[in-house]
């Protein structure tokens, strides 16, 4: 096998071609046949770059000139666009967004040899009419900033803050709700949390497109500080749509967000969502889609792709807060959720209950353990439906799955790499690949979700 040789060294300047977008939006020029990587570029424009990082297989490179413009070249809405990082392709026309999302699956099947003629299998990507304001929620450290509130988001792969004061892809009520509660934490001067100071340390919102309502998070390293009750005196009176708002007590140093106690301060324990028809219940920490609208598309598809009769039963293996699993059950005679995290199991029933359906059953565990368990006791999966995380299906669930064959998998990826990798195995192995139908969950981003049918082959 051919290994790759960089011959360019860091700090050299090269003119090219930009070929195609990465998976993280990058700009991909090809040099002599090394590939370098250059973020903010887009197919087609011929630029001049400089070498900033060489690797074994590849180089990364910064803009130092753009010689010719794509003429899909937008102007982007976001005023701190280049320093947040949370979007990579706003300067790209949506259309070829869509275009160049749909190529990022091609070029994975491409490199894991998944099928021949990738692209007679993978369709259109489906898009948004709007592709703007679709977040429902947002996540914002805190930072007292020589006596300023400031809150955003941290600059990619960096511990700068860069601040926001409006979010483009958010809900407006997000973006209104943040600010507003900053202006207050500001005013009353409450204790913001930095190294050896104990205080707020971020804020999280989470607003319902079904009701308008909205869910606040405190962050705090402590369950009491200074001003805490007229805080949540001034939320309550100010932003009259905070249905609810939750203090989380994060104590560690860690860079993760959420500590390991909530506790509700005011209103509801709940915020209401609706997919369709289906009323989901979701507590602070319950995972939910972060674009409700799409979602609905995402999830119309997955009952596509399950083609269900009212006959079969269906095992949703990732099944999270029971989202799928209570969409199918719809359609289904029985599905059975499974999941590892209990809270979500919990969440699960109870969003069965509050929209009465009856044919569904959610047991807490690994797929890869519990699936064997249901098989012993009779249960015989028509559909399987696998939505795991970035990472993808765990080896032993596909074993599993090889070896009880249901007469359909519906796999859902938010991985095109992990998706065509192990696909290659599901068609090695007696299954035949129908199609892959691209949704674009995140406008704006490199993001791109798959919905794939495969069929047993008898």
């Amino acid at each position: 096998m051919n290994s790759i040789h960089i011959k360019v060294k860091t700090g050299d300047l090269i003119e090219g071609t930009v070929d195609s977008l990465g998976i993280n939006g990058e700009g991909v020029l090809k040099h002599e046949g090394q590939v370098i990587f250059i973020p903010g570029v887009l197919p087609g424009e011929k630029v001049k770059v400089k070498v900033t990082k060489v690797a074994q297989k590849f180089a990364e490179a910064v803009l130092e000139q753009t010689l010719s413009k794509s003429p899909h070249r937008v102007k982007v809405e976001c005023e701190v666009y280049s320093e947040c990082g949370g979007c990579q392709l706003q300067h790209l026309h949506y259309k070829e967004q869509l275009k160049e999302k749909r190529n990022l699956v091609i070029q994975a099947f491409r490199h894991y040899k998944t099928i021949y003629q990738p692209e007679k299998y993978i369709k259109e990507t489906r898009g948004m009419d709007h592709p703007w304001s679709y977040r429902n929620k947002a996540q914002f450290p805190v930072e007292d900033r020589h006596g300023k509130v400031v809150t955003g988001l941290y600059n990619t792969g960096s511990h700068k803050l860069t601040e926001i004061k409006r979010c483009p892809i958010h809900k407006d009520e997000i973006n209104h709700t943040i600010n507003k509660i900053s202006r207050i934490i500001g005013q009353l001067k409450v204790p913001i949390f930095h190294r050896d100071r104990k205080g707020i340390r971020s804020i999280i919102a989470r607003a319902s497109f079904a009701t308008g309502n909205i869910q606040v998070v405190l962050v705090s390293s402590v369950e009491t500080f200074a001003q805490r009750d007229l805080l949540i005196e001034r939320i309550t009176q100010e932003i009259p749509k905070v249905a609810s708002i939750h203090l989380n007590i994060k104590k560690d140093t860690s860079p993760l967000i959420w500590g390991d106690k909530t506790v509700c301060l005011r209103g509801e324990e709940f915020i209401e969502e609706k997919l369709g028809d289906i009323t989901y219940q979701l507590s602070p920490r319950a995972f939910f889609q972060l674009n409700p609208l799409q979602t609905e598309v995402l999830y119309s598809e997955v009952e596509k792709a399950a083609r269900l009769t009212g006959q079969e039963t269906v095992i949703d293996a990732y099944s999270g807060v029971g989202t799928i699993a209570l969409w199918l059950a719809r359609k289904a005679k029985m599905v059975y959720g499974i999941e590892s995290i209990e809270e979500a199991i919990v969440d699960a029933k109870r969003n069965a209950d509050v929209n009465h359906i009856k044919n569904t059953e959610f047991q807490v565990g690994a797929a890869e353990v519990v699936i064997p368990t249901l098989i012993d006791k009779g249960v015989k999966p028509d559909v399987v439906v696998l939505d795991p995380p970035r990472s993808g299906v765990h080896e032993q669930l596909i074993d599993a799955l090889l070896e009880i064959r249901p007469t359909r998998i519906v796999y859902v990826s938010c991985n095109p790499s992990a998706l065509a990798k192990q696909l290659r195995i599901f068609i090695k192995k007696g299954y035949k690949l129908k199609y892959v139908q691209p949704i674009d969950m995140f406008p704006q981003t490199a993001h791109v979700e798959c919905v794939v049918l495969m069929s047993r082959v008898d």
